[in-house]
C-alpha cells in the first residue's frame, strides 16, 4: 500500500525519484542479530521461560539483549529473570522501563496499547496490569501521586473503547488501586530521578534475594548459562544502555564472571575470536548486546568441549537379557 501511494504521488506530481522502491530490502529495527533460534540463547542466557523469549526475541529481535538488562530476578528457580505482568501472557515488566528509555512512552495507555497492544488481546486483563504498569513508568518518569491516579483514570476509561464494560464509579475503583500505583514521597523520587533503570534492577534483586533465600550461586543456576551473580556484574560494568567498554574490560569482567567449566581458562584468544564472530573490529568498543553475544560464544565454546569428551567416552554394552530381549 505504502509502495502504491508513493507511486501514485510520483505519477501526480511528476516526480522524478532516484531509484525504484527499496522497501523489501531495508532492515527493519532489531533485525540485525535475529535469527529463528536466537530465543534459544535468550533462555540460556538470562534463564527466562520459553514463552517469554519466544515473545521478546519475535517483538524486539535484537534489541530483546537490551530489553533483558532491564530484568530483574524472580526470586524463584526457575525462570530466573523475568518477572511477568500477568501469568497469562508472555510480557514482562522489563518491557515497561524499555519502553520508557528507548520507545518514548510517556502515558500507560501508550505502553498497554501502542507497545505491548495488552489492550487489544485482553482489555481485562490489561486493566489487571494497569497498577503495576504505572507504578515502574511512574517510578521511571518520577510521576506525582496525582499523575499516577490520573494516568489510571484515563487508561480505565480507553480500556472501554477496547471492549471493557464501563465503570458504574471510577472514583471508587481508584480507591481500591490506589495503594498499588506506587509511593512519589520526597525520598524515593530522588532515588528514582539519580538511579538509572539498570541500578533499579539491582535493588529490586537485592530485595529479592532477602525475601527469598536462593542458596548458593551453583544451586540456583538451573538452565541459565548464567548466574544471577553474573548478571548483576555485568549490570554494574554498563551504567546504561548507551555505555561502552574496552576490550581490556570485556577480558577483565569475563573473568570476574564464574563460567563454571572446571579446567578452562578465559583468555584474550578466547574473546578476540568471540568478537570477531559477533561483528566487533579489533578498535571497536563493545555494547551491552554485543557483549553478551560475547557471553554466548565463550560460554558455548567452553562448555562444547566437555560435553564432546563425555559423548566420545566408550559406553559400555548392557547385556540382552537386561535390555528387554533383542539384538
Amino acid at each position: 500500500m505504502a509502495e502504491e501511494a508513493v507511486d501514485e504521488a510520483v505519477k501526480v506530481f511528476g516526480l522524478k525519484p532516484n531509484s525504484g522502491c527499496v522497501t523489501k530490502e531495508v532492515k527493519l529495527v532489531g533485525s540485525d542479530g535475529w535469527s529463528p533460534n536466537m530465543y534459544i540463547k535468550l533462555v540460556q542466557s538470562f534463564g527466562v521461560e520459553t514463552e517469554v523469549a519466544q515473545h521478546l526475541a519475535a517483538d524486539y529481535g535484537d534489541r530483546a539483549w537490551t530489553v533483558l538488562s532491564y530484568a530483574s530476578p524472580t526470586g524463584l528457580r526457575w525462570p530466573l529473570q523475568g518477572v511477568r505482568l500477568n501469568n497469562s501472557y508472555p510480557y514482562i515488566e522489563a518491557e515497561v522501563h524499555y519502553a520508557t528509555q528507548h520507545e518514548y512512552a510517556q502515558t500507560a495507555i501508550d505502553f498497554i496499547a501502542r507497545r505491548s497492544r495488552l489492550s487489544f488481546l485482553n482489555a481485562g486483563t490489561a486493566l489487571d496490569v494497569l497498577p503495576r504498569v504505572i507504578q515502574l513508568m511512574g517510578d521511571d518518569l518520577h510521576w506525582s501521586t496525582a499523575r499516577r491516579r490520573e494516568e489510571w483514570v484515563k487508561a480505565r476509561e480507553f480500556l472501554v473503547s477496547m471492549g471493557l464494560p464501563p465503570s458504574t464509579d471510577v472514583q471508587e475503583e481508584l480507591k481500591g488501586v490506589k495503594g498499588k500505583l506506587g509511593d512519589a514521597g520526597p525520598v524515593r523520587n530522588w532515588a528514582r530521578w539519580w538511579l538509572s533503570p539498570w541500578h533499579w534492577a539491582k535493588s529490586i534483586s537485592g530485595a529479592a534475594a532477602a525475601t527469598v533465600p536462593l542458596g548458593p550461586s551453583t544451586s540456583h543456576r538451573s538452565r541459565g548459562l548464567f548466574s544471577i551473580e553474573d548478571l548483576e556484574r555485568v549490570k554494574k560494568a554498563f551504567a546504561n544502555a548507551e555505555t561502552t567498554i574496552s576490550r581490556d574490560d570485556v577480558v577483565a569482567l569475563m573473568k570476574e564472571m564464574d563460567f563454571g567449566v572446571p579446567g578452562v581458562e578465559l583468555d584474550s584468544v578466547w574473546v578476540d575470536n568471540a568478537l570477531s564472530n559477533v561483528g566487533v573490529r579489533k578498535d571497536e568498543r563493545i555494547g551491552f548486546e554485543q557483549f553478551w553475544q560475547v557471553c554466548v560464544e565463550l560460554k558455548t565454546s567452553a562448555v562444547a568441549p566437555s560435553i564432546q569428551a563425555t559423548i566420545s567416552k566408550p559406553r559400555n554394552r548392557i547385556p540382552v537379557t537386561k535390555s528387554g530381549g533383542g539384538v
